[in-house]
């Protein structure tokens, strides 16, 4: 952290400004004085020492820097580092805080100078030093400070120094001193204020969020003097101070503290509630104030309750129903949410155990009773309809939470026999279709269904879906009952009977299949479709039933077992749920037998003690013979689309989770029987492809497949292996290592051969004596056969490896050579998972030659082989293995490992150069804090010249080792390589495949943040050095646009504070971040000029749509409610239903205009007038004349008339032209109303009509007819103009092929050619 927040002190060397320049410059001399790599201690030892030495008056700009530097510096030392310097920096900073007293920046660097040292300070010389006594008064004063800086850094300085007291001492010693001059500041801003004056006001507000601010550092002998003060402070007619103190008040009740007796809280509390702000209902800023005041009387009903219970419960029954009462007048959220919190918390903490048991009894006059029926009949009240029913419906749901107590007569819950009513007026409002507020009624509904139960919700509440005899016969009359209950109750089951299902479920889904079935024989598709979702949504319910069932063993049994069974092998829609509750039934079980919780506890919460839990385990491992058949019959029996999907999936578990509870004779014969047929299957299909003279390279799947799945299923957890027969399990590890498996042509078997054989490793089957040299023997098989391994397996054969990896002893290295050529090549593949498997390996294999050991070259796989007998397709590989060529053993570490993979650079395919370049920047970026830096540099150097590669596949592995290096490496590291390294770069600049452009780019970014912009500049050359430019003209905008959205967030009203959330992508290492992730510069989020984006909304933008969607709520919901009325019907208001037909949205749907509307009617008759079309086409006409008059009408004349025109995409003016058919057809019409107006006036006779109406002949005016000799053939000069210069060639050069018409020469006259059509 000292490094960072000192390099970017050191870029503002060359900055303008004297007081930004001199840190920088002071730093820099510092250092000169200094050896390298010095500690921080140093830094302090010598700026502590030059400060001592000058003075403010000698050279204050220095001054100042030299309190910055130390601002930086203190907060990052260890507290052991520091306290040798505590006491002479406190000394030299005690009287520079009167110095400095009006310079706010000078400030707040001795206040992070002064927090950091006293922390440090002992407690010996706390107590006793007068220094730091005298430092600590200093920043308490500026604790109320006028300038808000200044006293917020303050008062954060004095709540950290108090939160953190020297050991070894409970509370800081300064705390009682500092409450009590809090309390006295405070009462002498409250007088003040009283006399308005505005500058106590703000001192008020400003201590009284102090003491919030202070939490738990406040001391509580300081309280009573405190909530006098708070109290006063709400008599006064400041709106801000009323709302801290209020605000401060919550804070004060909600704090447990032992100085807070039963009659102060009473006392305080009645005078709050007396306090009650008048006048704030229908405003804003006084709604808010009635919101602090009802969050401070909520909390302090529930302090009350803390320390006297039936207080609470008496006081709650007078400051309930003041605090519902608020609810429907209050027109804005935050008072609406106040109220709601105010009420949910007295109902769960001021409503007793004996409160609740005394309604149930029947006794009278409880509190409770008053608050259910205060509830009930607001919710069916007119008052509480729109926007303040949701809270309602929170206030419930709090209710139906705290009646959870169970009663001791019964297993029933309180909630089942006090709410009865209310739940069934809920119900009734969630069956009206207009009812806008169905989630929140939902969430009640849920927290009712977990509270009673579903038996008796049910009971309550019946489904009632099986439709009677005359509505099956008219099943448009049927409405399906309450359905919408079932996809409640599916989340909110569970702990309960498992018998309600069978009893009650079971016969209601046979019912329901016996409906489907008559509907589709009857081809009622869509009847029969509805009684399918129905069935559907009841078997989603049973794995809640399955979720610790108070009745496992009784109703668990062969019958229903076998009811299962059938249904999973006749009905496929219904096996997820019935597989997904197998594993439920089992895991719940398990894990209430193994727990370590006190019995009652258990009884308490779950109805089971873990002796019940033991014996329901045992009858599930009677049941796990039965039910592991059925899984592995249903697994074969399933295609390879349902193998690959939910079903498979769950089937897969039931057999790992069933597996696991049996006995372990059991489960080795289980393995052994799936090894057998499995080894016989496995021969069959080789004997068939032996006899088959067609070969198939994508043989389709078959049972092995299936059986390979299972026995993977099979397979004990990591380290288990005991658990289970090894013999069983070493016959399968044979099975899956044999070329029957892993030389298998079919992808799903290797791959799976490949997961089973990684899965034994890891449960411990070639443990034992004699692992290492086991390890040793599978790796080089699998060397050996690397040849034959399909794309499919790569990922799950890497696992392998690096399982293996970690078995290898310390003496049996020489295997990892053999390893590295498929590693290295694995990172190029083009799966993800394959990629990542293979730098896993990678890594795996740096940790283990770090963890020391001796690697025997001579050893070494492909020791003996002679270069010149090498296939050819081996190269790269010998290559990857070039390193370990020498005689004798070598100690193992990273430098070594560095060197192996290093030997793969060596290699003549780019593609192998290219995965070795990879391969190290995972390497370096995993392990740079332990390679030496020789070897770092070395790396760096000669990777640099594998950016002038001609191969861009190589460049670009070079460009991620070089941002890597760049992130990872130390700066003094790079600097040196920077005059190869930029031109380098700079070389791929211009080039756009591989985004390699866009790449450089970045990587210049990042390199200007880190070494500055002229360190870049100087190493650019000349014709690059544009780029430089352009990317510090970006940084700049950037700054500035920044710099003016935050001007414009200071002067707006901020609606959201909240900034816009930056997309992440999830599921990224820290390798790859670095890698593939963007640049993280400030250019580089200001975009690109030449690459174009869609632009995000500004922050602008947002909130002023914000503050358009507040004023609509505001108009509309916030301000009233609306009545929801179909035609002819009056709202009952004695309806219990009424609610929903009241909403907070304002009515947008029409009502349907009659048929007659549509038409005229005649006044005398009453009869309808219908109209022609030519009438209606002729008013249409005369309609759009006269809207054409106005705005919309020059609009559109604007832009399609003659003489419009329009812009396009570059901005400029494009004319509209006259010569088109639009252009033609509208001279056509204006003819046509003409002619029209002509006939109208005949008056001279039949020869005079026909004269009016012969058709004048048109003369065609020939383009350039001006520039026209009189007594000559061709064209002369006219008024100084040439005819050729002015003829557009658009006009003559004719038609296009595929239009109609004439051409026209050069000379105006019309060409025998036709246009094409």
């Amino acid at each position: 952290m000292l490094l960072e927040a000192f390099d970017k002190v050191r870029l503002q060397a060359n900055s303008t400004i004297a007081a930004v320049r001199k840190p920088a410059t002071l730093l820099v001399a510092i250092e000169q004085t200094l050896p390298a790599d010095s500690p921080a201690t140093a830094y302090l030892a010598a700026l502590s020492s030059t400060l001592s030495q000058v003075t403010k008056a000698k050279d204050e700009v220095l001054h100042c820097a030299l309190l910055y530097l130390l601002s930086l510096l203190v907060p990052t030392l260890e507290p052991a580092e520091l306290q040798p310097y505590a006491s002479s920096l406190l000394s030299t900073v005690d009287p520079l805080f009167k110095a400095y007293s009006s310079e706010a920046p000078a400030l707040k660097s001795l206040l992070s100078i002064a927090s950091s040292t006293l922390s440090n300070v002992p407690l010996v010389q706390l107590s006793t030093g007068p220094v730091p006594k005298r430092v600590f008064t200093s920043v308490l004063l500026l604790t109320t400070d006028a300038r808000p800086k200044v006293r917020r850094k303050a008062q954060e300085v004095v709540a950290d120094v108090l939160a953190n007291p020297p050991a070894p001492a409970m509370q800081h010693p300064y705390r009682q001193e500092s409450s009590s001059w809090i309390a006295d500041r405070l009462d002498e801003a409250v007088r003040g204020a009283k006399r308005s004056g505005e500058g106590d006001e703000a001192r008020a507000i400003a201590l009284l969020v102090f003491v919030k601010n202070l939490g738990a550092s406040w001391d509580p002998a300081s309280t009573p003097q405190l909530l006098p003060l708070v109290l006063a402070s709400l008599t006064l007619s400041s709106p801000h101070l009323t709302l801290t103190a209020l605000t401060l008040l919550s804070h004060l009740f909600s704090a447990s503290n032992e100085e807070n007796t039963p009659e102060a809280i009473e006392d305080t509390l009645t005078a709050l509630v007396a306090a009650k702000p008048k006048g704030g209902m229908g405003t804003e800023g006084g709604e808010k104030l009635l919101a602090g005041w009802v969050e401070g009387v909520g909390e302090g009903v529930v302090a009350l309750a803390r320390v006297s219970p039936d207080k609470a419960t008496k006081t709650t029954s007078t400051i309930f129903p003041t605090l519902l009462a608020l609810l429907p007048p209050s027109t804005t959220p935050v008072l609406r949410q106040a109220v709601e919190t105010g009420l949910a918390l007295m109902i769960r903490h001021c409503i007793t155990d004996s409160e609740i048991l005394a309604l149930v009894d029947g006794i009278d006059g409880s509190t409770l009773g008053a608050l259910i029926e205060l509830v009930s009949s607001s919710l069916t009240s007119a008052q509480f309809a729109g926007p303040p029913l949701p809270h309602l419906l929170a206030v419930i749901r709090a209710l139906f939470l705290r009646l959870r107590l169970r009663l001791p007569s019964s297993s029933t819950t309180a909630a089942s026999a006090l709410l009865r009513p209310l739940l069934t007026t809920l119900a009734q409002l969630r069956t009206t279709h207009q009812f806008e507020w169905k989630r929140q009624l939902d969430d009640v509904l849920s927290t009712s269904i977990q509270v009673c139960g579903p038996a008796a919700f049910l009971e309550i509440l019946p489904l009632d879906l099986l439709p009677s005899p005359a509505q099956q016969k008219k099943s448009s009359e049927w409405t399906g009952g309450r359905a919408f209950l079932l996809p409640l109750l599916k989340p909110n089951i569970t702990n309960t009977s498992l018998a309600h299902f069978k009893d009650h479920f079971i016969p209601l889904s046979s019912s329901l299949f016996a409906l489907s079935a008559a509907a589709k024989a009857s081809e009622r598709t869509l009847e029969a479709k509805i009684y399918d979702t129905l069935i559907d949504q009841i078997w989603a319910l049973l794995p809640g039933y399955c979720t610790y069932p108070l009745d496992l063993a009784s109703s668990l049994d062969l019958a229903f077992v076998s009811t299962l069974t059938t249904i999973l092998y006749s009905t496929p829609s219904l096996r997820q749920p019935i597989l997904r509750a197998l594993q439920l039934v089992l895991s719940t079980t398990t894990s209430l037998s193994q727990s370590l919780s006190p019995p009652e506890i258990l009884l308490a919460q779950f109805g089971v003690t873990p002796q019940e839990g033991q014996a329901n385990l045992a009858h599930l491992r009677f049941l796990a013979p039965t039910v592991l058949g059925v899984a592995f019959n249903l697994y074969t029996q399933l295609d390879k689309a349902e193998a690959g999907s939910g079903v498979g999936t769950g089937v897969l578990a039931v057999i790992k989770d069933w597996s696991a509870a049996l006995g372990p004779d059991e489960r080795e014969g289980v393995v052994g029987k799936v090894e057998g047929l499995l080894r016989t299957c496995l021969a069959e299909k080789d004997a068939a492809a032996a006899t088959t003279t067609t070969s198939n390279d994508k043989p389709e799947q078959g049972v092995e497949i299936g059986l390979l799945d299972i026995a993977l299923a099979l397979i004990p957890e990591k380290g288990q292996a005991g658990t289970t027969g090894l013999e069983s399990l070493k016959a399968l590890f044979e099975l899956a290592r044999s070329e029957q498996v892993l030389g298998s042509r079919d992808q799903g078997v290797q791959k799976r051969g490949y997961r089973i054989l990684n899965r034994l490793v890891e449960a411990g089957v070639i443990g034992g004596e004699g692992q290492a040299a086991r390890a040793g023997e599978i790796i080089e098989a699998l060397v050996e056969r690397g040849g034959k391994v399909n794309s499919g397996a790569k990922r799950d054969r890497t696992a392998l490896l690096a399982t293996l990896v970690e078995f290898l002893p310390a003496t049996a290295l020489h295997h990892l050579p053999s390893l590295l050529p498929e590693a290295v090549l694995n990172t190029k593949e083009s799966n993800e998972r394959t990629r990542e498997a293979a730098y896993d390996l990678l890594v795996l294999m740096g940790r283990k030659m770090d963890q020391g050991g001796v690697l025997d070259r001579t050893k070494v796989r492909g020791m003996d082989v002679d270069p010149a007998d090498a296939d050819e397709d081996d190269e790269e590989e010998d290559a990857a293995v070039a390193a370990p060529q020498e005689e004798g053993g070598v100690q193992a570490n990273l430098d070594e490992f560095i060197k192996m993979v290093s030997a793969g650079l060596a290699a003549s395919s780019p593609h192998m150069i290219s995965a070795t370049i990879t391969s190290l920047s995972r390497l370096v970026f995993e392990f740079h804090a332990s390679l030496p830096q020789e070897t770092l540099t070395e790396l760096l150097s000669t990777l640099i010249i594998f950016l002038s590669s001609a191969s861009r596949e190589i460049v670009r592995s070079a460009i991620g080792y070089v941002k890597v290096a760049l992130v990872s490496l130390p700066t003094s590291l790079v600097r040196p390589s920077l005059p190869t390294l930029v031109p380098a770069l700079l070389n791929w600049s211009h080039e756009h495949s591989n985004h390699f452009k866009v790449k450089i780019r970045h990587l210049l970014e990042r390199f200007i943040k880190k070494f500055g912009i002229d360190a870049i500049e100087n190493e650019c050359p000349e014709d690059d050095r544009k780029l430089i430019t352009n990317i510090r003209k970006r940084v700049m905008r950037s700054k500035k646009k920044k710099t003016k959205q935050a001007e414009e967030d200071a002067e707006n009203d901020m609606v959201d504070d909240e900034p816009a959330p930056k997309p992440q992508v999830g599921g990224r290492s820290a390798y790859d971040e670095v890698l593939y992730g963007g640049s993280d510069s400030e250019a580089s989020a200001a975009g690109s000029d030449d690459e174009a984006a869609p632009a995000a909304p500004s922050a602008h933008n947002r909130k002023t749509q914000a503050k358009k969607n507040k004023a609509s709520r505001d108009a509309d919901g916030g301000k009233g409610t609306f009545i929801h009325e179909a035609d002819g019907e009056v709202l009952d208001l004695l309806d219990d239903r009424m609610m929903s037909r009241i909403s907070a949205a304002r009515p947008t749907t029409a009502a349907r205009k009659p048929l007659g509307s549509h038409f005229k009617t005649d006044e005398a008759t009453g009869r309808m007038q219908i109209d022609d079309e030519e009438a209606l086409a002729r008013s249409a006409s005369t309609n759009a004349n006269q809207e054409g008059g106005d705005g919309m009408g020059a609009y559109l004349e604007a832009m399609r008339g003659e003489d419009g025109h329009t812009r396009d995409a570059k901005g400029k003016t494009r004319f509209n032209k006259t010569q088109g058919k639009r252009a033609r057809g509208d001279d056509e019409d204006e003819f046509e109303e003409i002619k029209e107006g002509l006939k109208s006036l005949e008056v001279a006779g039949e020869g005079a009509g026909k004269k009016r109406q012969k058709k004048v002949k048109r003369e065609s005016v020939k383009i350039g007819a001006e520039f026209k000799a009189k007594n000559a053939g061709g064209d002369v000069a006219r008024n100084g103009m040439n005819p050729y210069a002015y003829v557009p060639l658009q006009s003559v050069a004719g038609k296009n092929k595929s239009s109609r018409g004439q051409g026209m020469d050069i000379t105006g006259h019309k060409t025998g050619r036709k246009g094409k059509k």
